[in-house]
């Protein structure tokens, strides 16, 4: 296996991005797999709160090299099948929060609002940023986002 099909292995989850198009024969809603994928590693993988940052964190930085990894696979930049990126960003948004089933499913709810609008700065992030930095930051950003207002909800 070529170090291409590793960063595409990586950033499209084990291939769960490629999912939606070998059902239907289009790619969509391969952004609601990659963050049920990381409310997957979220729920079955309870560790304290500083193992989580440095795990979600190093799921970031993985993020960075598989998305420019699997970009210059697809030839294009931020292409669907690659969702690594809302996995990182969903894993983020639970960050010294308890992970708890209502914690895990507002933050689904919220990661998804703000990943989807993209209001600023994320949207500036999406479109002035490139390669697997800009792919992954402004997922990061939704993520910072949806962790914030899950702490000012649940107060």
């Amino acid at each position: 296996m070529n170090s291409q099909k590793i960063w595409e292995f990586l950033a499209t989850d084990f291939y769960l991005g490629k999912l939606p198009y070998k059902l239907t024969g289009k790619y969509y809603g391969g952004g609601t797999i990659g963050t049920l994928f990381g409310l997957v590693l979220v729920y079955f993988f309870p560790f304290n709160d500083n193992i989580y940052f440095a795990f979600s964190l190093a799921i970031c930085f993985l993020s960075f090299a598989a998305a420019s990894g699997a970009s210059a696979l697809y030839k294009t930049q931020d292409d669907q099948r690659i969702i690594i990126d809302e996995t990182a960003g969903y894993m983020l948004s639970l960050v010294f929060l308890p992970k708890e089933i209502n914690y895990l499913i507002i933050a689904f709810v919220f990661f998804r609002i703000y990943d989807g609008l993209k209001p600023w700065p994320i949207r500036w992030l999406d479109k002035n940023i490139k390669g697997g930095l800009g792919i992954t930051l402004d997922d990061m950003a939704a993520g910072i986002f949806a962790n914030i207002t899950l702490r000012i909800f649940m107060y």
